[in-house]
């Protein structure tokens, strides 16, 4: 009697065991989806993300070239076309200028 128990009970440790290995495999089978899953968003996003880098870029840009013409056009209108002190009006748009320079070589880097 001992021996039949004994083989039973080892009968049940293997149908346990192969319960708990295909329990194990589906487990490792729904990470592993999921990793893929998680794969193709983060390829997603980043390229999402590139994206917006370059247009964020681009709108700075053209900020600071509008920010720039708002200024010389400033200058012009303050100055104005019968303005007696034409260098006082070379020196303000120099300025600007090497302020333009200066927008662009920090947009560059």
């Amino acid at each position: 009697m001992y021996l039949c128990n004994r083989r039973e009970g080892v009968k049940v440790l293997r149908e346990e065991k192969s319960k708990a290995l295909k329990q194990l495999e589906g487990n490792v089978a729904r990470l592993v989806s999921h990793v893929a899953e998680l794969s193709e968003r983060l390829a997603v996003l980043t390229q999402e993300n590139e994206t917006l880098q370059a247009e964020l870029a681009e709108a700075r840009e053209q900020l600071a070239t509008s920010e720039e013409g708002r200024r010389i056009q400033s200058a012009a209108v303050a100055l104005g076309a019968t303005s007696s002190d034409s260098r006082e009006a070379r020196k303000l748009i120099s300025q600007v200028l090497r302020e333009i320079e200066a927008c662009i070589a920090l947009l560059q880097t």
